[in-house]
């Protein structure tokens, strides 16, 4: 899906790996959702993105099994929102480098 037009990503419960650059360079993604159990995310899979760092944007992550070497290595700095599972604000306390807003989801 790198450089395509994307604006929404939604990924289901049985998605366990996105791979190397997957979405990288897409123009358009705004918001992207992981539904996933638990899911290893290679380099620069959501790099290059740029309206991830608008103001209307949003990372949604619905587990806290997510796999990656860093967030700076998935994500670029400055992204608008990641939203997490209640309860786990900590796990995702070194994602700060990459998104400006890090919040807990109600449920």
């Amino acid at each position: 899906f790198s450089d395509s037009h994307l604006q929404t990503v939604n990924l289901p419960v049985d998605v366990y790996h996105i791979g190397r650059e997957a979405f990288y360079g897409c123009d358009s993604l705004l918001s992207v959702s992981l539904h996933c159990n638990g899911v290893s995310i290679d380099s620069r899979a959501f790099q290059h993105c740029p309206l991830l760092k608008d103001s209307v944007s949003e990372v949604r992550f619905y587990t806290p099994h997510i796999s990656v070497l860093s967030a700076e290595d998935v994500f670029d700095e400055g992204c608008n929102c990641l939203l997490v599972p209640k309860g786990q604000l900590a796990t995702f306390e070194s994602w700060k480098k990459c998104f400006l807003t890090i919040k807990e989801m109600d449920k």
